[in-house]
């Protein structure tokens, strides 16, 4: 019985919080990728295989949130998404199929982003089987 990959992929345009995230996930220790900009994000040099989970802000220019997590889901399936953002609308991308959670940026919102990361990539593979992630 196998665990999930526990490298998680940062993607958020503000440097800033981008650095708090890497920060805080590897000081719970997770291997951290981070993606600056979309085309980190989503082109070819992106090795699917070694993410567990994403945490991504959706506020990228030239490109709306629903075409974000839609492409997202199908470039790297089955790896959950947390979408860190100002907005907490609970039905954001649900249609995608994709593994999702929202997370609205507020102080303690690490905290919750911690506790989704370490339910999903600390259970063994088996168990998330058919299993939601929205929460």
């Amino acid at each position: 019985m196998g665990t999930r990959q526990r490298t998680i992929l940062i993607a958020d345009p503000n440097p800033h919080v981008r650095r708090f995230l890497q920060r805080e996930m590897m000081s719970a220790g997770y291997d951290v990728a981070v993606a600056c900009r979309l085309s980190e994000l989503l082109g070819p040099g992106l090795d699917g295989n070694a993410i567990g989970l994403i945490i991504v802000d959706p506020d990228f220019p030239d490109i709306s949130e629903h075409d974000l997590i839609n492409r997202l889901s199908h470039r790297i399936p089955g790896v959950p998404i947390i979408v860190h953002t100002h907005d907490s609308s609970p039905e954001r991308g649900l249609e995608t199929g994709a593994a999702l959670s929202t997370v609205e940026k507020r102080g303690n919102s690490i905290e919750r982003i911690k506790q989704l990361a370490d339910e999903w990539l600390n259970e063994p593979l088996e168990s998330n089987r058919g299993k939601g992630f929205v929460k």
